[in-house]
Formats: structure tokens, sequence, C-alpha cells
């Protein structure tokens, strides 16, 4: 059997292209929220931004600490990292490979941590936040951002709705992505890590389209799509009725969210017991 890490290493560099060319331009702004009350306090600090796909949120932390700081982007995939070195933009932005289990740094070598989108995918979210524990000074922080609630994150349920209703099921993870979503479910998450939960916030990312048609090309929900991931998810010859349907839950769900489908992030603060 391939190691989870292997297997999540072929997802990502396969979906790299695809992710930064619409939702990693989006969610990039859920990093605004993780720098919370820490803007303005970074100047000169080693951060580390752990999951840092393209390289984006590790741009919106450069500024932050300035030109004697260190942004040290680590993700797990090479084509992540290729995409973040062609669009790398100040000098003191660096980038490494490297698993959320195994961050390639020493102990404590960072004053903060922030990881946008990525703990609720690790395949153990405990051991990601101990190997994050060492790399991170004593007094030092951690942000993350994982995705919230399911019923405030229209971007993120569309798939199994239309499904529902085309009377088909949609083969889905064993876990949920939504796990995390919670302050309880975050907190516990940290137990025996050597971080406390300190304080949780939302923030909702937008994803505006035109019309329905335009949001199932972008999602890759169209009857001619190729490439399409979510066709082996389904039961074959299902394709087209999920289509028909996908769009209009699209359609309803454009229309209540004002032109625009949405997916809640939780921000979580943790520091020393």
């Amino acid at each position: 059997m391939p190691e989870p890490a292997n297997d999540a290493l072929t997802f990502w560099n396969a979906f790299a292209e695809a992710y930064n060319a619409s939702p990693g331009r989006r969610t990039v702004s859920a990093v605004d929220a993780l720098i919370g009350d820490l803007r303005g306090r970074l100047s000169g600090a080693k951060v580390l931004d752990l999951a840092c796909g393209a390289g984006r949120g590790s741009a919106k932390l450069a500024p932050e600490v300035g030109p004697e700081g260190v942004v040290v982007g680590v993700d797990l995939s090479d084509a992540m990292l290729e995409a973040a070195r062609a669009e790398r933009q100040h000098d003191q932005v660096l980038f490494r490979q490297g698993s959320a289990e195994a961050v390639p740094a020493d102990d404590a070598s960072f004053d903060h941590a922030f990881c946008n989108l990525g703990l609720m995918l690790f395949p153990d979210a405990p051991s990601a936040l101990r190997e994050l524990r060492r790399v991170v000074q004593p007094e030092g922080s951690l942000r993350v951002g994982v995705w919230g609630r399911p019923e405030n994150s229209s971007m993120m349920t569309t798939a199994a709705e239309a499904a529902r209703r085309a009377g088909v099921e949609l083969m889905t993870p064993p876990r949920s992505n939504f796990y995390l979503g919670t302050s309880d479910a975050l907190a516990g998450a940290a137990e025996g890590t050597g971080w406390t939960l300190k304080d949780t916030s939302f923030c909702v990312v937008r994803f505006p389209y035109s019309d329905a048609e335009a949001a199932a090309a972008d999602l890759g929900m169209t009857v001619d799509d190729p490439k399409s991931r979510l066709k082996d998810a389904l039961p074959p010859g299902s394709w087209p009725a999920f289509v028909t349907e996908a769009l209009g839950v699209l359609a309803e769900r454009l229309e209540a969210g004002d032109g625009a489908l949405e997916l809640e992030i939780l921000v979580g603060v943790f520091g020393a017991p």
C-alpha cells in the first residue's frame, strides 16, 4: 500500500495547476485574518508558512516581517513549490519541500507559524501540531485556518447536494474536511501537542461568478469537461444528470449569496499552555 504522504504528493502535484488558477487566488485572502493582532508586530521575525502552496500567503507575510525578517514556505508538493518560486516577489521569502510531520527546520527556529487551509488535510493533525511546536520557539504562536461549518460553505457542499438531487452516491473521503471546523474540535486536536487554543474567529472567503454556468466551468461540473476529478467519484453514466442538478444548485446558491459562493474559515490562534 502506498504511503499516505506519497498519495498526497501525487494528488497535489496533479491538482496544483487547477487549484492555483482558481481557489488558490481567493483563499489567500484569509491570511489577513490569520495575521490578526500580529499585524505591525512581526518586523524582523522569522516565520513559517506551512502548506504554502503557490506561496501567495508567504507573499502576504513578507511585508509584515520586512527586509530584516524571513518567511519560509514549506509544502509537500514540488509542483506547488515550482509555482511558488515562479511567483516569488520578495527576497526574504524562501521555499522548501517538506511534510507537516517532518518540517525541514531546526528546533525553535521560528518566531511564529502560519498554516492556511492545511491542517484539516494532513493525515494526522495532532502529529502536525507537535511538529509545529518543535520548530516554533516557546513563546511563539501558531495561527491556522481550517474549513468552518458546512452550512456556511456553499462552495464546498455543492457537489454533495447535486449528487443527492440526482439520486446518486458521491464517493467521499472517510473523514470530512470540515472535521476541525469548531472551536471544540480544534482545541481537541491540540491536546497533548504543547499548544493551547487561545482564540478563534470566523472569516468568509467569497467566490463571485457571473452565473451558474461560469461557476460550473470553474468547478469542473460541465458535461464536456475532460479533466473533472468529480467524474471518478460518481457512478458510471450519472455525469449528465449530476451536471444538470449542479447547475440548479449553483444558480440557487449564487442568488442566495448575492452572486458568490462562500467558504467559511475558522481561524485558530495557538500558544503555549
